[in-house]
């Protein structure tokens, strides 16, 4: 099957530019949707197209329409120890930005951040540092921080899954997690290329994923890589979109765990062809951890 470029011409910039944009209008067009299934959904908003507020039995309803979660705030977050750092990224520099952060962050009374990501930058914070400070911390925390790493490794996908590896130990050490932060990170690094399609990007989620599990601590989980793999072909292969999404509900789950989300998330990116809004909009109508989906 033939599939367009992604971002057809656009140049770095503006697929850098693109890439921060879509990540945070898929967050806030996720947020209220978080932690919903499908018929939840659909019985309380319909179809969500655009920002809207959440439900009032919503845990994040007060929050106003296109609000963004911990999706965005952790990847500028990230962006910015790397512009300090001046693109270098190693273990301890990303320990010393997500410290200086939480000193001046009231992250621990944000509704939207994760158990897992609180109590590591707590322990963080005590001096605990990783593998303890994220071990058996197997959601999707690392993923979420991972965007800007592929981009300033721009058709590097392999320093990409690296570099992301080390930005999600700190939080999240569990080789699902891991290998879920690498592969966004390679997929990203992938998409920065002018050269990319779909499926250079799916497979550089899969060799990104294999990486990334190398570096996390032992635990049992299933493959992200095969999760990955499959996910895109049962996406490619449903011509209706709202139909894959639900196929990728049914059979890998969309929880926050980095197993699911992760594989879902490309699966909703090869579902949507490659468009940016068309991704966000069914993120938000997949159900579960909406917003990370989407973003």
């Amino acid at each position: 099957m033939c599939v367009k470029k992604c971002m057809g011409d656009a140049s770095l910039s503006d697929r850098v530019l693109g890439c921060f944009a879509a990540l945070a209008i898929g967050d806030a067009m996720g947020m209220p949707t978080e932690s919903l299934p499908p018929d939840q959904i659909r019985k309380i908003y319909g179809y969500v197209r655009r920002f809207v507020r959440a439900h009032p039995t919503h845990p994040y309803h007060g929050l106003p329409a296109g609000r963004v979660t911990d999706d965005t705030e952790q990847a500028i977050l990230m962006a910015q120890i790397i512009i300090e750092n001046e693109g270098v990224i190693t273990l301890e520099r990303v320990i010393n930005g997500l410290i200086k952060w939480a000193k001046k962050t009231n992250f621990k009374d944000k509704p939207f951040y994760g158990s897992n990501t609180k109590r590591a930058l707590s322990m963080l914070l005590e001096g605990v540092r990783p593998p303890e400070s994220g071990k058996l911390h197997t959601t999707c925390g690392g993923a979420l921080r991972s965007p800007p790493i592929g981009i300033v490794n721009a058709g590097n996908p392999k320093k990409a899954a690296v570099e992301a590896a080390f930005a999600a130990l700190p939080t999240h050490s569990a080789r699902s997690a891991v290998s879920g932060a690498s592969a966004i990170a390679s997929a990203v690094s992938e998409a920065m290329s002018r050269e990319s399609t779909i499926r250079s990007i799916v497979r550089a989620a899969i060799k990104g994923a294999r990486i990334g599990f190398k570096y996390g601590e032992p635990i049992f989980s299933p493959s992200i890589p095969l999760r990955i793999k499959i996910a895109s072909k049962v996406a490619m292969r449903t011509i209706n979109p709202r139909r894959a999404i639900s196929k990728i509900y049914q059979i890998f789950g969309t929880s926050s765990q980095a197993a699911e989300a992760v594989p879902a998330a490309i699966g909703v990116f090869v579902a949507a062809r490659g468009d940016p809004m068309k991704a966000a909009e069914l993120g938000a109508n997949i159900g579960g951890d909406t917003d990370t989906i989407a973003a």
